[in-house]
């Protein structure tokens, strides 16, 4: 299949990306570029649209995304592929 003449241009990709900095049994310390940014609400990493909320927030509003730890996954930047836990 070929595909010419139009373009795809996102203000965001479909996902987000940290570098992971440290990890221990109990905790893992991420780094998030200016690129994807974030807020922690009600201890929930909550991917945001880049602006504060007008009141107080405890959830994610619009053109922004809750992300349930249990969705993060691992990638090989030197293999340039997914991590698998074999």
């Amino acid at each position: 299949m070929t595909a010419r003449g139009f373009s795809v241009d996102f203000d965001r990709p479909f996902h987000s990306e940290g570098q992971v900095i440290d990890a221990s049994k109990d905790s893992v310390d991420v780094e998030f570029s200016g690129e994807f940014p974030w807020d922690v609400r009600n201890g929930v990493l909550v991917f945001t649209n880049g602006q504060k909320p007008a009141g107080a927030s405890a959830s994610a509003g619009g053109g922004e995304l809750l992300y349930p730890y249990g969705s993060l996954l691992e990638f090989d930047p030197t293999r340039r592929e997914t991590a698998c836990l074999t």
